[in-house]
């Protein structure tokens, strides 16, 4: 299963909350061959927040949900995961 992996390398405690960012709202571009999702629910976090140690690594489950769309079958879409 997919996952993100977010390294502490400080010496404190951190709690990030994860949130998906609408590209538009990152103002970001697009590399030639990906594509918008067409909603940042598609892309699910196994939990909103990870708690890390110092100098541990944090582990997040992603799970990837598409409706059945022929329009979408063969796109590499692009996402941007926010940690604050």
């Amino acid at each position: 299963m997919p996952s993100l992996k977010i390294i502490n390398n400080s010496d404190e405690e951190i709690t990030y909350l994860l949130r998906t960012v609408p590209i538009r709202e990152a103002n970001l571009p697009v590399p030639a061959g990906l594509f918008i999702s067409p909603t940042t629910k598609n892309l699910i976090f196994e939990k909103d927040t990870v708690t890390i140690s110092p100098g541990e690594i944090g582990e997040v489950l992603l799970t990837f949900d598409f409706p059945n769309d022929p329009s979408l079958k063969g796109k590499t879409f692009m996402f941007i995961v926010e940690a604050i």
